[in-house]
């Protein structure tokens, strides 16, 4: 496994993670403005070849891939168990049309398909533009000038807008409905919640995203899963460097003369200090984790990595990187990012016939873990062995960690760890053949 990797960036809490409901599918939605580069982070992200263009609307409906995560400790156990098949970690990603001031409202292409897809996602992924071009120009004031700071403060209000027209409307169809008392009880709580919603983003002056409010209820956070709200989301923060400033030390990178250091001075700036979020144990599970992550590529350096690739296959990319340790792939430092922001963990099942890796919320128990290969794992769920990714690395196989006393037998409470190997046992159901 590599070592540790330096990462340049930051991670501030709030309650989005308790706004989310948690699966194995993640779904992320791209959006940037136009000229931003988000159409190549989708094909770092993805290996598409989606078309890339200095107009200023290329992309005018959505691309849509997959995108493998470069895991190190993935690799390392293919490399280990040398299985018949091997399934890594994987996030479905879209690339939205630009996302333009007055969005809400229409203006712009694909404002309807931007909403759709970011309300089906589980992270935003935010492309903001911090490299100068001149064959590539920027699009939207200043008079064509690059201002990362600026473009953001105008993409996150047009998620608010978003999001406020949206309940409005809803507000406004739902209101006559529960006055008439035509909608029942469940309908009537319902508007409650909505009403607290409402009052939020209709406060005069302030454009905080819903997953500020640390006073949601139970019910509040349920509708606003039910509905998915899209300032209730994570958000990554998916800066598009220039190749010479995206490959320097990563102390380097986040100083405060390099735009990745201005950006994250300004999610501090604008999107701390709203807390941890509290447990909902009508969610299930407490999760506590960041809702914002400021992160880095380069559509530039992909471009050489591209070439690399293209000249010397995968092999001549791996070496390549191990040279270079501060230059990382955008598969691999975004989509950790995206992982930051979730709050969720990676474990593997191994072993001669498969190799994968499964997406976990962090703190999920044995048995979600198990429920995440089969629905049946978890409901029949008895125990699970588990091992330490670090240990089997230093000790080298399955029989010398096992000897070593370090393969653990976990039950039902055991919190499962980024990086476990896990070999779970469940009862066979109960079966009762049909007589006739």
């Amino acid at each position: 496994m590599a070592a540790a990797e330096d990462v340049s960036h930051i991670m501030l809490a709030d309650r989005s993670l308790e706004l989310q409901t948690h699966h194995n599918n993640i779904r992320v939605a791209i959006i940037g403005m136009p000229n931003s580069g988000k159409t190549s982070l989708f094909n770092a992200l993805t290996s598409e070849s989606a078309a890339v263009s200095d107009a200023a609307y290329a992309t005018v409906r959505e691309n849509s891939g997959v995108a493998n995560y470069d895991d190190p400790r993935f690799h390392w156990l293919v490399d280990h168990y040398d299985p018949e098949l091997c399934v890594p970690s994987r996030v479905r990603c879209v690339d939205l049309p630009p996302l333009v001031p007055g969005s809400w409202s229409g203006r712009g292409v694909g404002s309807e398909l931007i909403v759709k897809h970011c309300a089906a996602a589980d992270v935003l992924v935010v492309c903001v533009r911090a490299f100068e071009g001149q064959t590539v120009t920027h699009s939207l004031g200043g008079g064509g000038t690059v201002n990362p700071l600026r473009d953001l403060d105008l993409m996150m209000d047009e998620l608010f807008d978003l999001d406020k027209a949206n309940i409005s409307a809803m507000y406004g169809g739902m209101k006559p409905v529960v006055e008439k008392n035509m909608g029942g009880s469940l309908m009537e709580a319902e508007f409650k919640s909505l009403e607290r919603v409402k009052a939020w983003v209709d406060r005069a002056g302030k454009k905080q995203p819903l997953r500020h409010n640390l006073e949601w209820t139970d019910q509040d956070v349920a509708v606003i899963q039910k509905y998915r709200f899209l300032t209730a989301k994570p958000v990554v923060v998916a800066v598009n460097l220039e190749a010479r400033d995206y490959t320097r030390p990563p102390e380097v990178r986040v100083s405060r003369s390099n735009p990745l250091g201005r950006v994250s001075e300004w999610a501090e700036a604008k999107h701390s200090g709203f807390g941890s979020p509290s447990k909902h144990e009508g969610l299930g599970k407490a999760q506590t984790g960041p809702g914002l992550v400021v992160g880095a590529f380069s559509g530039e350096f992909e471009e050489r990595l591209l070439e690399v690739r293209r000249r010397s296959g995968e092999g001549g990319v791996r070496q390549y990187l191990a040279a270079n340790p501060t230059h990382r792939p955008g598969n691999r430092g975004i989509l950790t990012d995206v992982f930051r922001a979730l709050g969720v963990v990676h474990f593997f099942t191994c072993g001669e016939e498969e190799v994968r890796s499964w997406i976990l919320p962090r703190n999920g128990k044995a048995p979600e873990a198990a429920a995440t290969i089969h629905r049946d794992f978890g409901v029949d769920f008895m125990s699970a062995e588990v091992m330490s990714l670090l240990d089997l690395m230093e000790l080298g196989s399955d029989v010398a960690v096992k000897r070593a006393g370090k393969l653990t037998q976990q039950g039902r409470k055991y919190a499962v760890q980024d990086g476990d190997l896990c070999f779970f046992k469940f009862k066979l159901p109960s079966y009762k053949p049909y007589k006739a």
